[in-house]
C-alpha cells in the first residue's frame, strides 16, 4: 500500500451549462480529469517507514519462535525431572514403609522402643507427603508443557528422554553478551521500532508539504472546441498538519 505511485485515485469530472445572449442561448458541456501526484518525497518516505514496521514485526516473530522453543524445552525438562521425583518419591514411601513394618516387628520382639516406631511412623508419613508434592509438581509441569504444544491438556500423551547433566561451560562475558544481542531479536525489534518511529516522524513533518494536482480539460463553449492543462496545490492554511 505505502508503494503506491500515486496517493489518490484519479478524479473525473463532468459539468454542463446554458448560456443566454440576446442573440440565443446555447449550451456548454466540459470534461475534466485530475490526477494527485506526490511531492517531498512522501512516497518513498512511507515506503521506508513500512518496511521497517515489517522487519519489527518479522523481529519480534522471530524472537517468539526462539522463546517458545527454548520455554518449550524447558518444560520438556521439568516434566524429566517431575518423572524422576516421582519414582524417587515411591522408593523413598516403600524403604520408609519396610523400615515402619521392621520397627513393628522389633517392638512385638521387646526389641525396640514405641519412640521408634513413632519415628519411623512419621518418616512414612513424610515420605507419603512428598509423593503427593511430587505428584503435583509432575502434574503441573505436564500441563505447562501441554500449553506450549498447544494439545488438549486432558489428552494422554507420553514424555520420555534421558537425563545426562553434561558439564556448563559458559563462554567469557564479551562474547556471551555478543551471543546474547544475536540471538535477541526481541532486541533488534525494538532498534527498528525506534528507526520505523523516526521515518514516520520524517513523514508526518513532511505533510507540510502539499502534494500537486495535476488536470487535464476540454470544453465545448459556443460551438468552439477548447483542451488545456492545469495545475492545483491545495493552501495549507486551515490544516496545518
Amino acid at each position: 500500500h505505502a508503494n503506491r505511485l500515486v496517493p489518490s485515485n484519479p478524479v473525473l469530472g463532468l459539468e454542463a451549462a446554458r448560456r443566454d445572449a440576446p442573440d440565443g442561448s446555447s449550451t456548454d458541456i466540459g470534461i475534466r480529469v485530475s490526477q494527485t501526484l506526490w511531492s517531498g518525497g512522501k512516497r518513498a518516505l512511507q515506503h521506508e517507514a513500512a518496511r521497517a514496521r515489517t522487519d519489527v514485526a518479522r523481529g519480534q516473530l522471530d524472537f517468539l519462535h526462539v522463546s517458545v522453543a527454548a520455554r518449550t524445552r524447558r518444560a520438556f525438562l521439568q516434566v524429566l525431572l517431575a518423572n524422576e521425583s516421582v519414582r524417587t518419591a515411591e522408593r523413598v514411601v516403600q524403604l520408609t514403609g519396610e523400615l515402619q513394618d521392621y520397627a513393628r516387628r522389633r517392638l512385638q520382639a521387646g526389641q525396640a522402643t514405641e519412640l521408634e516406631v513413632n519415628v519411623a511412623a512419621i518418616g512414612a508419613g513424610r515420605a507419603q507427603a512428598e509423593l503427593l508434592q511430587a505428584r503435583r509438581d509432575h502434574a503441573r509441569a505436564r500441563m505447562a508443557l501441554a500449553e506450549l504444544l498447544a494439545v488438549d491438556p486432558a489428552r494422554t500423551f507420553a514424555v520420555a528422554g534421558v537425563l545426562r547433566p553434561v558439564p556448563l561451560r559458559v563462554p567469557e562475558q564479551n562474547r556471551l553478551l555478543q551471543q546474547s544481542l544475536r540471538r535477541r531479536q526481541d532486541l533488534a525489534a525494538a532498534a527498528d521500532a525506534v528507526l520505523s518511529a523516526r521515518k514516520e516522524l520524517r513523514l508526518a513533518e513532511r505533510q507540510l508539504i502539499p502534494n500537486l494536482t495535476v488536470m487535464g480539460f476540454a470544453k465545448r463553449e459556443e460551438s468552439a472546441d477548447i483542451a488545456g492543462v492545469g495545475v492545483s496545490i491545495p493552501l495549507p492554511l486551515l490544516h496545518r498538519y
